[in-house]
């Protein structure tokens, strides 16, 4: 199990429990930095993937003669470490859960856009948020040695623009909201401290890939919002037969089901039904796995 980018431990996470519950043996393990692990925690893929590939080779030791296939299930930003860590460990399988097939800087500018449809500002205002994201993420590749006097140029022009304190993203809200000064002083350590790939694509790693590889997204995910997502899907399955995509309609990140309130936040009420049953059964290679609401889209 590959988990996101939570700094919990992932040892004696309830989520491996349900699938040992459902017939799948899982080895769980906590990512460095965490909980019992040594090393300092980070956000760098290509660490973590090189971690999740030595944890594979292990459990299949651990586990020799008592297992039949061998793979990954992967979850939020597991979604970027598991199919990586696959192509280093030769796994059998990968099951990917509410991940992207996007950069870090893609999301980012993915979760202003919803944000701003959410809040019914104009077309107008979706093209400022573009060259915010534009601005935000050279600063973030170049480490905060160019664009910095971009986005302060930005700053002044967008300070009396109706989204200016309620759109965020991931991070370019935030960097907006900073003072040009206290960027230039602490933004590297606020904002580009864990060692992430801001410009990471998924995509070549994923197209390489040929073993059977299960993806599900929820629908109205605002943490990761799927659409851009779902559309390289289509692409890489055209390139691996064995894909196969699954949406939980009415859920957000971590599929959880939700009532939207009157002031468009949301009250998360459970994991939906149907997805714990869907990565076990399909794990299993069952032909028809309980599904719950989802739709495919294979």
């Amino acid at each position: 199990m590959v988990h996101g980018s939570e700094q919990s431990p992932a040892i004696g996470n309830s989520r491996a429990l349900l699938l040992a519950g459902l017939g799948i043996s899982v080895f769980v393990y906590d990512k460095r930095g965490t909980g019992q692990s040594t090393g300092i925690y980070t956000q760098n893929f290509e660490l973590l993937a090189e971690d999740a590939a030595a944890a594979m080779t292990h459990a299949r030791r651990f586990a020799a003669g008592r297992f039949g296939r061998a793979g990954y299930w992967g979850a939020s930003q597991g979604g970027w470490v598991a199919p990586l860590a696959a192509t280093r460990a030769h796994a059998d399988f990968i099951v990917v859960g509410y991940g992207l097939v996007a950069s870090p800087i893609e999301e980012d500018l993915d979760q202003m856009i919803l944000e701003v449809q959410q809040q019914k500002f104009s077309s107008a205002h979706i093209d400022q948020i573009r060259r915010l994201s534009t601005v935000t993420a050279k600063i973030l590749t170049s480490h905060f040695t160019d664009g910095l006097n971009e986005l302060e140029t930005l700053r002044q022009e967008y300070k009396t623009k109706p989204w200016i304190n309620t759109i965020n993203g991931e991070y370019s809200g935030a960097m907006l909201r900073m003072s040009h000064a206290d960027l230039k002083r602490i933004g590297r350590a606020v904002f580009d401290n864990l060692e992430l790939i801001w410009d990471y694509k998924s995509s070549p790693v994923l197209e390489k890939i040929q073993v059977p590889l299960l993806w599900i997204a929820a629908e109205n995910d605002r943490e990761a919002p799927s659409a851009r997502t779902l559309q390289q899907l289509a692409k890489i399955k055209k390139i691996n037969t064995a894909l196969q995509v699954y949406v939980f309609p009415n859920t957000d990140h971590g599929m959880y089901e939700y009532t939207e309130m009157s002031d468009g936040s949301r009250q998360y009420i459970r994991v939906t039904n149907g997805y714990f049953r869907l990565v076990a059964e399909w794990t299993q290679e069952d032909k028809t796995p309980f599904t719950g609401k989802a739709f495919s889209l294979n």
